[in-house]
């Protein structure tokens, strides 16, 4: 499954995409709670 995913780009896109969006918001939820805890301090 792994393979054909990797072999084909069609498949790659959308997951790259997924990917990307999933560490934005990691990034957005990290930059929010420091901005809550210097707040806090």
């Amino acid at each position: 499954m792994t393979l054909v995913v990797y072999k084909n780009p069609n498949f790659r896109k959308p997951l790259y995409i997924f990917l990307f969006i999933k560490v934005s918001c990691f990034f957005s939820y990290n930059t929010k709670n420091i901005k809550i805890n210097n707040i806090g301090e």
